[in-house]
């Protein structure tokens, strides 16, 4: 899984680089499902936001508070030009992770009580590892679907979901998007990529 961190940290090194890329952040959305957003990085300087079709101050708002699954950087001779580019040391400080409060509240409000918090604290992280590795799964064949078929590897990969969800049938969804991503780059070199993904499970 990634975080926070872990787009910061991408952004700085694109930034120190001078890079010109492709940032793309994977998370799961409020209703459970996987989706993606990308940040066009132009030299290091200037950042292109593309996220739910939002203006750059709404998306710089949202994304810090974001669930991530992933976040992946794709080098790029040119980046699509957004209306509206922002530098990208505001993005930076933006997206800081100092800067975003801590759930202090919430501890206060568990310490007070008596042993009654505990058990549903107990009980939570259990399911969700199970959801986190599930989510994990899709996101890494989404980063090797999406440069061969763009927005279109999203939807695609949801009726894989029904057909196959991966969370019972993990090798079986694999399986279909591996012989999908066959279809442009032939057999041989989609199980290349999609090995990896397999070997984790």
């Amino acid at each position: 899984m990634a975080d926070l961190q872990d787009l910061h940290t991408a952004l700085q090194l694109l930034a120190a680089g001078g890079k010109t890329a492709k940032l793309s952040f994977y998370f799961v959305a409020e209703d459970g499902k996987l989706q993606s957003g990308s940040i066009a990085v132009e030299q290091g300087q200037l950042c292109h936001i593309n996220f739910r079709g939002l203006p750059p101050e709404q998306a710089m708002a949202q994304i810090p508070h974001l669930q991530f699954a992933k976040v992946s950087s794709l080098p790029a001779v040119t980046v699509d030009h957004g209306p509206n580019p922002v530098r990208m040391a505001v993005l930076l400080d933006r997206f800081d992770p100092r800067h975003r409060p801590a759930p202090a509240p919430a501890t206060s409000v568990v310490a007070a009580p008596e042993p009654a918090p505990a058990p549903a604290v107990a009980v939570v992280p259990k399911p969700a590892h199970i959801f986190y590795s599930h989510l994990s799964l899709q996101a890494d064949a989404l980063a090797v679907l999406e440069p061969l078929f763009g927005v279109g590897a999203e939807h695609k990969m949801e009726e894989f979901a029904k057909l196959s969800p991966p969370m019972q049938h993990p090798r079986d969804f694999l399986e279909r998007c591996r012989q999908h991503a066959a279809m442009m780059l032939g057999p041989r070199k989609a199980e290349e990529l999609f090995q990896p993904i397999f070997d984790k499970l």
